[in-house]
């Protein structure tokens, strides 16, 4: 059974790629629809985890796609909004359940293994025919073949050990991810001054702009009005009474020395104290941080620094990282040389 994760939150989309593949299912993870319509033209599926917000379009038309040319393939939405009609929409279209972020990752596997129908008894009598079919024979009288096998196993053994001692600081590193994915990865940078997160719901955003007293939101995704996550945002805002800034910066790019100075601009006259949020609350909301803390409230180079690092889920590697662009910026935007 083969699973495709449609999800363009990188942090989300690792945390759970990890976690199915975690629990022995084969999963690919594409971002968009049209890397999801390729990927669909030549591979077959048991189960597609969609989230409707993507980049390039709205997810449910993937549905309708799967209803006519895949209609034995199964959906669960997982999606950021909570709307009656956006639920309705999915079920007309076949999905099987709709799961509202945040979830837990408990929640998502038994709603996985009850779509393909797997339960405890089913799984046992695999397991046992696995074992009755696996199991080595080894007689007496081959002592060559025994000789032979003894290193092979062991060799695999610490294959096996290296592997997991390998493997377990990424699945801690993909558990930590959820785990800040699940709270918004809202944070204070300057409290009482500002915020940081990531994309919020409409609840999240109303919960924290009530307790910290938050005034304004810069939007650092941009305006993106035929998305139902934009429109939710600035009619929570408008709700509230809050100011809603729209500043579009990417995090897989540069930004220049010019756009920081308008950017500092822009958060010195807004009303704070102040939300800066992206999509993952990682990585351009860590970029915006570094340079209020520096340039705008004046603190100490190394301490504006951590607001860009793996502690809020930023992962600066060179060369390897597309989200280094954001550890480059920092080199051209003008802060001290603490940063060059």
């Amino acid at each position: 059974m083969r699973i495709l994760l449609v999800e363009d939150d990188a942090i989300l989309g690792n945390a759970l790629r990890d976690h199915v593949a975690a629990q022995g299912w084969d999963i690919d993870w594409v971002g968009d629809i049209q890397a999801a319509t390729r990927t669909m033209d030549t591979t077959s599926y048991s189960l597609i985890l969609l989230d409707p917000g993507l980049p390039d379009g709205c997810g449910l038309e993937l549905l309708e796609r799967l209803r006519t040319r895949s209609p034995a393939t199964s959906a669960i939405i997982i999606s950021a909004g909570d709307h009656v009609a956006d639920r309705q929409k999915s079920h007309q279209l076949g999905a099987v359940y709709y799961l509202v972020k945040p979830f837990g990752l408990g929640e998502l596997t038994s709603r996985i293994r009850t779509v393909l129908g797997i339960d405890c008894r089913s799984s046992a009598a695999v397991g046992t025919a696995l074992r009755r079919t696996e199991d080595p024979v080894v007689t007496p009288t081959a002592k060559a073949n025994t000789r032979w096998h003894w290193p092979r196993s062991r060799k695999a053994k610490l294959a096996g050990l290296l592997t997991a001692m390998l493997a377990a600081p990424a699945a801690a590193f993909g558990i930590y991810l959820a785990v800040l994915h699940w709270d918004g990865n809202f944070h204070a940078v300057i409290p009482g001054e500002l915020y940081r997160s990531a994309q919020l719901s409409p609840t999240q955003i109303e919960t924290y702009v009530r307790e910290n007293g938050i005034r304004t939101i810069v939007n650092l995704r941009g305006e993106n009005g035929k998305s139902d996550w934009y429109n939710q945002e600035v009619d929570t805002a408008q709700r509230l009474g809050i100011e809603h800034i729209d500043f579009k910066m990417s995090a897989r790019k540069i930004m220049t020395p010019e756009r920081a100075d308008q950017l500092v601009d822009i958060l010195r006259a807004a009303p704070k104290p102040i939300l800066i949020h992206c999509q993952a609350g990682a990585d351009r909301s860590g970029l915006v941080a570094v340079i209020y803390s520096q340039r705008i409230a004046g603190m100490d180079a190394k301490a504006a620094a951590q607001q860009l690092s793996i502690a809020y889920g930023h992962l600066g590697i060179p060369y390897l990282s597309k989200t280094y662009a954001m550890d480059e910026s920092l080199r051209l935007s003008k802060l001290p040389a603490a940063f060059q």
